[in-house]
């Protein structure tokens, strides 16, 4: 082959290939505006509830005297709106323990624990009472664990009343530590937030203890009670433990974070229309017939009644005021799945 043959040939593939770039480089471009009108025009994929415990049971409030829709209400959040909440939300299986041979045993060993020795006395078939020489009882609960007691401060020279009591944070914290030493303080409240609060004067000074388990998803666990949770104590002054210690109520739900299901929420206007007319449980009554809502959030809700699911309620927050109400929309056509 000549040279100027050569030329020729070499020219020809520099245009095949400046060609073949051009195409490619279109082809590349048209590719790409296709997809992005494509993406600009794609219907958004619908988020669907999976609803695998079916229809929920309606959430249990405590009877009221006093209505919602007795109230005038004005919203005064930073934003003057009610805030954006996601479409769906997961509610959580709370398993109930059932009876068992050991229940008994169980119950017997945590009285002696508490240092009320004396018993059982059946009071029904899941409900056991003990007793100590100072006529002070605890109930427990065998099928679920929990247990109440109150009893009185029995005054020794060797255990004088303190002048005060330590910082809040010291009694939380002692306070966890003792229901860790009778093997019934949870993780869940181990990691969850307290709260203090103090009543009387002088020597008979108490103060008054609440716990609450750990957040779940970013939202605290509250209480119709809402300043009071499950798990609470009275604490007096005194540093021995049977005189320091003269009521605790310990309820506690254990939520199965394995076992959770979405469901659709209301939108947050639905929620402040129910509220508006009487659907909402007033936690916290106002002095007067005129509420300012200054916030407005999701939490989880649970009773001192055993319901099987954890399930989410708008908080309607304000001075002096606190209203629950159910968060879970209409049901859909549930699937007939069970928990697992």
């Amino acid at each position: 082959m000549t040279l100027s043959q050569t030329t020729a040939v070499t020219r020809k593939g520099i245009v095949f290939f400046g060609i073949f770039l051009l195409l490619v480089t279109l082809s590349l471009i048209g590719y790409n505006l296709y997809k992005q009108y494509e993406l600009a025009h794609r219907k958004p994929i619908e988020e669907k509830p999976e609803m695998r415990f079916g229809t929920l049971p309606k959430i249990k409030f405590p009877a009221q005297t006093v209505s919602s829709s007795n109230f005038t209400y004005s919203l005064d959040t930073t934003t003057g709106e009610l805030p954006q909440v996601p479409k769906l939300l997961k509610v959580y299986f709370i398993p109930q323990t059932g009876i068992s041979l050991m229940d008994a045993d169980y119950a017997k060993q945590l009285a002696e624990k508490l240092g009320f020795p004396q018993g059982p006395q059946i009071l029904a078939t899941t409900e056991y009472k003990f007793t100590n020489d100072q006529d002070a009882s605890l109930i427990i609960n065998i099928t679920t664990g929990n247990f109440h007691f109150q009893r009185q401060v029995i005054p020794t020279k060797d255990d004088p009343p303190q002048g005060s009591f330590p910082e809040k944070e010291r009694l939380i914290g002692d306070f966890k530590q003792f229901l860790s030493s009778k093997d019934v303080l949870p993780p869940e409240l181990q990691n969850g937030t307290g709260n203090v609060t103090y009543s009387g004067s002088g020597d008979e000074e108490t103060a008054h203890l609440s716990l609450w388990p750990a957040d779940i998803d970013k939202m605290t666990v509250i209480t119709p009670q809402f300043t009071q949770g499950l798990v609470r104590a009275t604490v007096t002054k005194h540093t021995l433990e049977a005189n320091k210690y003269i009521d605790i109520n310990f309820i506690f739900w254990p939520v199965d974070k394995a076992s959770s299901s979405t469901y659709l929420l209301k939108l947050p206007a639905q929620a402040f229309s129910e509220l508006k007319i009487g659907q909402g449980f007033v936690a916290l009554e106002p002095d007067q017939p005129q509420v300012s809502i200054s916030s407005v959030y999701l939490a989880y809700y649970q009773s001192e009644s055993y319901s099987p699911y954890l399930q989410p309620v708008y908080v309607f927050d304000g001075p002096q005021f606190i209203a629950l109400v159910p968060a879970i929309g209409a049901s859909l056509t549930p699937t007939d799945a069970t928990p697992k």
